[in-house]
């Protein structure tokens, strides 16, 4: 894998898929307790340096040391800062880093004692990574700063032979519970600095080790003290990392967004895991089983192919002759697998979908309980000429076995399935949450074989694709003023609009099946929708949006003149103006109406407002309108005039009321 751009040869220079980049910084303090754990590191940091290898060779890599007083070669002696030593500077991996680490390890083993060093083990260390400061726990705040700030340098230096690092951490090691000694000035600053890497998009990851291992128990538990309980011996624990926690607990600023370690000391036995997990760029998009029945299912993880660098590319040759990339796996057409009569199960037909007999999996995919989280259950299959791609949100997400599990023959039954699929010209409808606190999802499962015309699988390995379905409420809609018309045919029943943009745009011009509209096409549907852009896209500058107008309206007359000059185009054109006038009529003459009536209700009010109420007004407004035509002035004057007969009334209703309730006292109504 040495490159991980993977690109198709026939294509433009430009159309890169993906390049990934990792740049890691191993960033250790050395304290007098330090010592004692670099074998272990070192044995760690090798360990990591052979993974990389395999999985990632371009890897950056570089060991910084901090509270060091070993001196730097040729000139980073000048521009490191104090105590910092980089045993190896930032770099992509190659034979010279595996043979530093190797070399240190060697000096500092028990019973090899090299370039005339004693062979006691911790002070063969500190000859070799001697301490600038006694007191590193005093320190260590200052030592901190000086070495993030080092490793920011060298992750934002431009270096000819290395391309630019797309992710970047850096790992801290230490044994020092306090960072800042309660100094809230020092705090701040190291804030400063972590918020400045987080703008950098620079991750630190803290890996704080227990100053005393000697302490644990072989499971990495305290051992407790005859007085202590179990809770006040991790509560002392939590105690300690106070300081780390609240130093990491900073505003994020203006980016809003940053990374939040778990801050927990760890054993040296933990570690190894740890590092690897956060090392190892997850290629995956998920990892559940895809359950077809109870007892039995297959373990299916699911790729994103773009963002992928650890399948190997394999040249090939289609019937067109045409250099390819791909990755193959063979999987013979023969075993010796025998279905039994208890394996195949019943289903019934609904439609177009085929369901199993089996209650219990109807029940649980209606109530989905997130104890079962993640995993896919197969609803039923349908013919592939049902699927339809005009509704589809995402990307498309490359479905294969799962072979890194206890479960047996995973591959061979994804390849049956996968097989029966492509035979019967068939997929699979899936319902499930591919991770443990995702939504419940409908998917489709396209074998990306029979599907590569019309979701342009050509690039795509031979498997199964999964399809997200969109739920109501995600699909892209029509403007509402077509959502209120009685009908859509009366907008372009016909299809007119169509083979009109199509004779008359760009030569070459394809529909697009569903992604995101290019930015020209964007301008030309904000135009004639007459879509109001947002402040921050408006043009600052008069002259250039003059000139971008001046732009547009060259290129509308040649439109013009184009349609025009073709009579079937022009034909076209009148057809729609006609319907699409006497659409605007018709909406526009059901606006004169209602405008209208709403024009002399309120002038009904108006002049009303304007007279006094008598009580035969009073009867007959009530009769026909419910005296709701009269204004809160009209009433309040009528009530008053009767001189306390009637009561008044703290709203509209209650004044409504009362005057009824006078009209039918005295029979006035």
């Amino acid at each position: 894998m040495e490159d991980q751009k993977y690109r198709d040869e026939s294509e433009d220079e430009d159309n890169v898929i993906y390049n990934f980049h990792e740049g890691i910084v191993l960033a250790i303090h050395l304290s007098p307790t330090m010592y004692k754990k670099l074998p272990a590191l070192f044995s760690t940091f090798l360990l990591l340096l052979k993974t990389l290898i395999k999985s990632m060779p371009k890897t950056g890599l570089g060991i910084y040391f901090s509270n060091c007083s070993k001196e730097n070669k040729d000139d980073d002696q000048i521009q490191s800062s104090e105590g910092i030593f980089k045993l190896i500077k930032l770099g992509d991996i190659n034979q010279t880093t595996l043979k530093v680490i190797d070399r240190y390890i060697k000096n500092a083993t028990r019973g090899e004692p090299l370039m005339g060093i004693s062979s006691r083990e911790k002070e063969l260390w500190a000859e070799l990574l001697p301490a600038l400061e006694d007191d590193a726990e005093l320190h260590f705040g200052e030592s901190l700063y000086r070495i993030l700030h080092e490793a920011m340098k060298d992750f934002n230096k431009p270096t000819p032979k290395t391309d630019e690092y797309t992710s970047k951490k850096i790992f801290f090691f230490t044994d020092c519970l306090k960072p800042y000694n309660e100094d809230n000035f020092l705090k701040e600053k190291i804030q400063n600095k972590l918020r400045e890497l987080n703008s950098n998009k620079i991750t630190v990851y803290p890996f704080i080790l227990r100053p005393h291992d000697d302490d644990d128990n072989d499971n990495g538990a305290p051992i407790k003290k005859e007085d202590d309980t179990e809770s006040q011996v991790y509560q002392d624990r939590y105690v300690q990392l106070k300081e780390f926690r609240e130093l990491f607990d900073y505003p994020a600023g203006a980016e809003g967004k940053k990374y939040l370690p778990v801050i927990d000391d760890l054993t040296l036995d933990a570690l190894e895991e740890k590092l690897i997990k956060h090392t190892t760029m997850r290629n995956y998009n998920f990892q559940c089983p895809l359950i077809l029945r109870n007892g039995f299912q297959i373990p299916v993880k699911g790729l994103n192919l773009l963002t992928t660098a650890e399948w190997k590319r394999v040249k090939f040759y289609n019937s067109n002759n045409r250099l390819h990339y791909a990755f193959r796996k063979n999987i013979f057409a023969q075993d010796n697998l025998i279905i039994e009569d208890e394996d195949i199960v019943k289903a019934c037909k609904v439609g177009d979908q085929f369901f199993p007999y089996n209650e219990e999996t109807f029940s649980e995919c209606l109530k989905f309980g997130e104890k079962d989280a993640p995993l896919l259950r197969v609803i039923g299959a349908r013919k592939f000429t049902h699927v339809t791609k005009s509704h589809t949100i995402n990307k498309s997400v490359f479905v294969i076995a799962d072979e890194n599990t206890k479960e047996e023959s995973s591959l061979e039954r994804f390849a049956a399935l996968y097989k029966s699929l492509c035979e019967k010209q068939m997929v699979l409808l899936c319902w499930g949450m591919t991770r443990k606190r995702s939504n419940p999802r409908i998917y489709y499962l396209v074998p990306t074989t029979i599907a590569e015309e019309q979701f342009f699988f050509k690039k795509f390995p031979q498997s199964l694709a999964m399809i997200e379905i969109p739920f109501a409420d995600e699909i892209r809609k029509a403007p509402e003023y077509i959502d209120q018309l009685e009908s859509l045919d009366r907008v372009d029943g016909s299809g007119m609009l169509d083979s009109l943009i199509e004779d008359s745009t760009v030569p070459h011009f394809k529909t697009f099946p569903n992604p995101a509209l290019a930015w020209k096409f964007k301008v030309m549907e904000e135009h004639i929708l007459q879509v109001e852009l947002s402040e921050k896209e408006q043009t600052q500058n008069i002259g250039d949006r003059q000139l971008e107008v001046d732009d547009m309206y060259q290129q509308l007359l040649e439109m013009k003149q184009k349609i025009e000059s073709n009579p079937i185009t022009s034909a076209i054109v009148q057809k729609l103006v006609n319907r699409y006038n006497c659409i605007s009529n018709d909406n526009e003459l059901k606006r004169i109406s209602q405008e209208s009536q709403t024009n002399a209700n309120k002038k009904a009010k108006i002049v009303g407002s304007q007279l006094t109420l008598s009580d035969s007004k009073v009867a007959l407004y009530y009769k026909e309108y419910g005296l709701t035509n009269c204004t809160n002035d009209m009433l309040k004057k009528y009530i008053s005039s009767k001189g306390g007969v009637i009561k008044g009334g703290r709203n509209k209703g209650e004044m409504i009321s009362n005057i009824v309730e006078y009209l039918n006292k005295y029979n006035l109504l």
